[in-house]
């Protein structure tokens, strides 16, 4: 007689086709919301798009209010827009309002300086979505195409709706009585954000564990929009200042490190007065370029020379003091590499340390907190050196902070930017003060306010 399977290894087969089904059922889901939407806006506009797009504006009766396009349509083809109206009721305000003199008035009625910053705030963030090295034609101009002035009062009005700090588009919506709707309930963030419209374009999924993309109104699509590329090079940055005991070991651990990537090293002496620089004399080679501050400006200055200087198309920042440790790369760039995100930070809190001493870890842990809250996301730990960028995310930053501050920075551009951050584990051995250590209480202060400064300052 044969006998029954075991109990526990039959619910597990039913178990195993549920979660199946679950997942064939979101799928299914967020295809059909594609489709919903493409399907909407075709009918709103008229055609059919023709290139990517993403709706991130919605009506209450869930009808598609504001579009991002993507900044090259699907033949290749330049797109200036990035946002565009597409109510048909706010399309029909909007254009009354044009037909009544609202152009000439709107530019009477703006500070002809503010105007000019809002242009190239719009065609700074549209053309940092533009992959790297593309030759041909790219979008030019900045809301709507304009190069100067006020062009079209839609594409300003949807900039706004979406976010933008635009001072037309805030006119435009006094005039009509218009405010920027609520944001999404969170059940409804993954069907707005999986809107692309495919058609024959062959959109791809986003990554996954990526938090929200934006503290902004508005929704971007800066992963998304990014083309995958094959990764060959790996610029490490590493910033230097008094670290004699040190340096020399840590290049010999970054020259060992076993990544699939040609390794770029860029080292800059921040000043040091210890003699850094003869130990860095002896170690530069043709893989190792050193470059010198002749005085100290802080981490972020040197990161800003480096940046200047970096070829790869990854980039990470590597600390001089042993604390992190580069037998972690290859973690670091795995999600990178296998196309899951475009930025990385390895979290000292999630993986194996050395213990920190308490006011180190609760001011980490509560910047982290504040970082949450002013970009709702959910990080683990802002101020870690080990943050990795596909070099595309970085060439459209500024960085203006010369010391630690650059950790929030950073962080909170490359948030408002539209990019979520992937964190991974990491190994961590902290130094104290009288190891060397020179972060103290007032960088936290320093990075609490900048924080707060890069949350609400214009991009």
């Amino acid at each position: 007689m044969s006998q029954r399977p075991p109990g526990p290894r039959r619910g597990g087969a039913a178990h195993d086709r549920s979660s199946r089904g679950a997942r064939g059922a979101a799928v299914s889901g967020r295809e059909e919301q594609r489709r919903d939407d493409l399907a909407m806006v075709t009918r709103l506009l008229g055609h059919a798009p023709r290139g990517d797009l993403v709706v991130v504006r919605r009506r209450h009766d869930r009808v598609p209010s504001v579009i991002e396009n993507a900044p090259l349509l699907h033949d290749g083809t330049p797109m200036p827009t990035r946002f565009w109206l597409v109510d048909p009721e706010l399309r029909s305000a909007v254009s009354r309002l044009e037909s009544e003199g609202g152009v000439r008035a709107a530019e009477a009625a703006v500070d002809p300086a503010e105007l000019a910053r809002a242009h190239e705030r719009y065609a700074a963030e549209r053309d940092a979505l533009v992959p790297a090295g593309r030759g041909g034609l790219r979008p030019t101009g900045g809301v709507g195409g304009a190069r100067a002035g006020v062009k079209c009062l839609h594409a300003h009005l949807a900039w706004w709706l979406a976010g933008g700090d635009d001072p037309v588009g805030a006119w435009v919506a006094e005039r009509l009585g218009t405010t920027r709707e609520p944001p999404a309930p969170p059940e409804d963030v993954a069907s707005r954000r999986a809107g692309a419209a495919t058609g024959s374009s062959g959109a791809r999924e986003p990554g996954i564990r990526r938090g929200p993309s934006s503290a902004r109104a508005g929704s971007h699509v800066a992963d998304r929009l990014l083309e995958r590329k094959e990764y060959r090079t790996l610029t490490v940055i590493i910033p230097v200042y008094n670290e004699r005991a040190t340096v020399a070991e840590i290049i010999r651990r970054v020259r060992a490190a076993d990544v699939p990537l040609v390794v770029d090293v860029v080292v800059v002496d921040d000043g040091s007065t210890d003699g850094t620089d003869q130990v860095l004399s002896a170690v530069a080679d043709s893989t190792v370029r050193v470059v010198r501050h002749e005085r100290n400006r802080g981490k972020g200055a040197a990161v800003r020379t480096a940046l200047e200087r970096a070829t790869g198309d990854l980039v990470i920042v590597q600390d001089a003091d042993l604390e992190y440790d580069p037998d972690d790369w290859s973690q670091l760039l795995d999600p990178i590499v296998k196309h899951k995100a475009h930025v990385v930070y390895g979290s000292r809190f999630t993986g194996g340390r050395k213990n920190m001493l308490l006011l180190h870890w609760i001011g980490n842990r509560f910047l982290s907190l504040v970082t949450n809250l002013l970009f709702a996301t959910t990080l683990s730990d802002m101020e870690t050196c080990y943050k990795v960028f596909d070099r595309r995310v970085i060439d459209g930053i500024t960085i203006e902070s010369d010391r630690f501050e650059f950790e929030p920075e950073i962080t909170a551009k490359v948030l408002r930017r539209g990019y979520r951050i992937y964190e991974v584990p990491i190994s961590y051995a902290g130094r104290e003060p009288e190891e060397g250590k020179k972060i103290t209480w007032r960088d936290g202060l320093s990075a609490l306010r900048a924080l707060v400064k890069f949350r609400f300052t214009r991009l």
